[in-house]
């Protein structure tokens, strides 16, 4: 969705001298928020716990990815930037937290070498695939899909997360 957003910025700002502000004012402050969440971001997963935190910055980036293309001003676009840079920088931070806490020592360093491998693919696949989203559903298209995979990814690490807690529960334990 990310390269989109200057689309859906032309859609709410118009055309003419203000567009590259109304731009910058959305990419741009989501870009700086998007680097200063990841701290952040991982001193909340450090006290609240990294796969808690995760399921809620998911949560946050689907429904952010899915109110974007439908708002009416510069200012809620931007603010829902911001809101999708902060989802996605305290993603990554929960995802090394969890993996450096989680990987046993002697497959770590293989194992977060290998974290940049799905994203990569991303990049070579990606807008092709973005394309065809757009084509078949106009520019909300990347934005709803964006916001499912969001969501998915929510439901299946918290349904881990439940079914994980129960296994090492005291009264499974006990049994």
């Amino acid at each position: 969705s990310r390269p989109y957003v200057p689309v859906v910025v032309e859609g709410v700002a118009g055309t003419g001298p203000g567009l590259a502000s109304a731009i910058g004012l959305v990419m741009g402050t989501a870009a700086l928020v998007g680097g200063l969440m990841a701290p952040l971001g991982g001193w909340l997963g450090d006290r609240l716990g990294f796969r808690h935190v995760l399921v809620g910055a998911l949560a946050l980036g689907g429904t952010v990815l899915a109110l974007m293309p439908f708002v009416p001003t510069v200012g809620t676009l931007a603010a829902l930037a911001v809101g999708m840079a902060a989802a996605t920088s305290t993603v990554s931070a929960m995802v090394f937290g969890l993996l450096s806490t989680e990987v046993p020592a002697d497959r770590r360093s293989s194992t977060l070498n290998l974290v940049y491998l799905p994203l990569y693919a991303a990049g070579i696949i990606g807008p092709a695939l973005g394309a065809v989203v757009v084509v078949v559903g106009g520019i909300p298209g990347p934005f709803l899909l964006g916001a499912a995979v969001f969501y998915t990814g929510a439901v299946v690490i918290a349904t881990r997360a439940a079914r994980g807690s129960r296994a090492s529960s005291p009264a499974s334990t006990a049994s």
